[in-house]
């Protein structure tokens, strides 16, 4: 089969490349690419090239294909896979997941496992390891936007508060705080909106919830996808701030939250 993607040739050297795909192995899946989410992440890899962690030293004689935000259908199912994939079915990829603790990841690893190419192919081991998952629905674009919006929710959760009791005692509670007071800095480009979307819509809403930004264009986007009304509704008190409007940034943050701090 021969298919278009988009390749790392080393630091800053990303082309599109044709070239024929590999006959697909017992163990192995592939998918027809409907959508890929372009994450800060590719950039990095673009800009490093053979200096990035999880990109191959020989990736000038082997290219790799970037993309790791992909959904699409599953078009041939390898043998192995025949009573658990049907061909046909939407799927994407759960890009965090790693095979045995490897680096090697896709978008930034594999000549022909990533998301910027037309037809991509599942390798046995990452589908061991639970990265392919199916649902019922034909909108790629909101499965491509399982990895970051994971990655927002990994954040509010892994938050740590440390209450000491007494010496001895320490009492760690996970996850922002319900009814506190939660501070987002920097927070209006594109997972910063889905983070305030996740602190007035999701499951531990602050009671009141800061949000700075020093680009006003996006400050005024922000501000008119989540407004301070909607987000009253949820019984979250939202206001947007810009830095560059304080005289003291530190003092005025914390006079917004009645001196206790976020």
């Amino acid at each position: 089969m021969r298919v278009k993607m988009a390749s790392l040739y080393g630091k800053k050297d990303i082309r599109i490349r044709e070239t024929e795909l590999p006959d697909l192995r017992d163990d192995e899946i592939l998918i027809k690419v409907m959508s890929n989410g372009i994450c800060f992440s590719t950039y990095k890899a673009a800009m490093k090239g053979e200096e990035h962690l999880r990109v191959p030293e020989n990736v000038h004689e082997t290219p790799v294909v970037t993309g790791h935000e992909m959904a699409g259908i599953i078009e041939k199912v390898g043998e192995k896979w025949k009573g658990q994939y049907k061909e046909g079915t939407s799927c994407f990829l759960q890009a965090g997941i790693r095979y045995k603790g490897s680096e090697d990841a896709p978008g930034y690893s594999f000549e022909f496992f990533g998301g910027n190419a037309t037809y991509t192919i599942i390798p046995g081991g990452y589908i061991e390891s639970g990265c392919l998952l199916t649902y019922e629905d034909d909108y790629f674009a909101f499965a491509s936007m399982g990895e970051p919006v994971s990655c927002i929710i990994s954040a509010f959760h892994t938050c740590i508060h440390d209450y000491m009791e007494d010496m001895f005692v320490y009492d760690n509670i996970h996850g922002t705080k319900e009814g506190g007071n939660l501070l987002l800095m920097a927070s209006c480009g594109p997972m910063g909106i889905g983070a305030i979307d996740y602190a007035v819509h999701g499951p531990a809403r602050p009671k009141k919830l800061v949000v700075t930004e020093i680009n006003e264009e996006r400050l005024k986007r922000a501000a008119q996808l989540i407004s301070p009304k909607e987000a009253s509704d949820y019984g979250v008190e939202l206001i947007y701030v810009n830095p560059e409007d304080l005289d003291n940034e530190e003092q005025e943050l914390r006079q917004l939250s009645g001196g206790k701090g976020y």
